[in-house]
């Protein structure tokens, strides 16, 4: 095999009859549909033509026998497109088994990549630079195992010595500072060399045609369940951040952080959030300076933080290692000048 990276994730694909009618895709066209009940809406909403999402519903009806939507003639705006009870049943399942996949196989079956042959193995926090090291790394002949899982669990693997190299940004409002004390609870002082170390600004990233909030006001707003939050996986370091962020507030106001719209939901990574976010189907999310600029959506400063790499002391002069350094301190050169939100060491 050439290629030296495969990428592995689950999700649930509805079949009937032995034929796959409904992934992730067309699980959010439904949604979609029955949310914005007009399939023009939708294709605008989503960004994709019209042709695909009536496909879409031609393909299951005919595969099924069964009707998927149903349009409501008249009215000033002419008719409504809903779902059947039959389409609602299959978003219904959709979601029950995406919500199994997570609770039962956890948040490494959101993306993980393995190379062949791996000589290292890297658990890490979402990032947009580390995704660029990585993927240069790979591209470069270094082969590793890179499981974005979030800075919880990646300092575990790394205590466990399940990982040679854990990234993370994990905030201790205690000693108002990052990952240090977090190494030291984990008796990993001793064991652990420093690689990699930045900083980054988070900040609330909302839809455009939502007006500027100060972060106080976004902090009640999603109290009072005003705005709904695309919210990161548990264990990231960013999840952690915002329900410190929630929580101070909450006690004031005599409100309960787990009923904010949206909290329950989770995302591996900042580009999630911002597709989210981008597609309609959230209004806010805590996440990169960088990303929301990008996607040009509106944004509140929250945070700088410091994002640091921790590579084992019995590896941490291996060639792989050193490659990835060496790697990093290249990539920093060609975007320390034209990358927003970051600062580099």
């Amino acid at each position: 095999m050439e290629e030296n990276e495969i990428k592995i994730k689950f999700e649930p694909i509805l079949i009937f009859r032995g034929e796959s009618i409904l992934d992730s895709n067309g699980a959010d066209i439904l949604k979609a549909i029955e949310r914005e009940e007009s399939m023009i809406s939708v294709s605008k909403k989503l960004g994709i033509p019209y042709s695909r999402v009536w496909e879409l519903i031609v393909r299951i009806e005919r595969v099924t026998g069964k009707k998927v939507v149903i349009t409501q003639k008249g009215g000033k705006r002419g008719g409504k497109t809903k779902l059947t009870d039959f389409g609602k049943k299959l978003v219904s399942m959709y979601e029950s088994a995406l919500a199994y996949i997570n609770k039962n196989i956890g948040p490494l079956s959101q993306y993980i990549s393995i190379s062949i042959n791996s000589q290292l193995t890297m658990a890490r926090s979402s990032d947009y630079i580390m995704d660029i090291v990585v993927n240069n790394a790979i591209k470069k002949g270094c082969k590793i195992d890179d499981l974005i899982i979030g800075s919880g669990l990646s300092l575990a693997m790394l205590a466990l010595e399940k990982a040679d190299i854990a990234c993370m940004h994990l905030y201790d409002p205690i000693t108002d500072d990052y990952n240090k004390s977090f190494i030291e609870r984990f008796w990993l002082k001793d064991r652990v060399e420093k690689i990699i170390s930045f900083k980054r600004e988070l900040v609330f990233a909302y839809r455009r045609d939502l007006p500027h909030m100060e972060l106080k006001d976004i902090i009640h707003k999603l109290l009072n369940g005003e705005l709904k939050l695309i919210n990161r996986n548990r264990g990231s370091g960013t999840r952690d951040l915002l329900d410190l962020l929630l929580k101070e507030e909450a006690k004031y106001l005599n409100k309960e952080v787990e009923k904010v719209v949206g909290y329950e939901s989770e995302y591996q990574t900042d580009d999630e959030i911002i597709k989210m976010i981008s597609s309609g189907k959230g209004d806010i999310g805590l996440t990169l300076r960088y990303l929301a600029e990008k996607h040009n959506l509106k944004y509140t400063h929250v945070k700088w933080e410091t994002y640091e790499c921790f590579s084992l002391k019995n590896i941490a002069n291996k060639e792989e290692v050193s490659k990835l350094k060496d790697i990093y301190e290249n990539t920093v050169k060609s975007y320390k000048d034209n990358i927003i939100g970051y600062i580099f060491e």
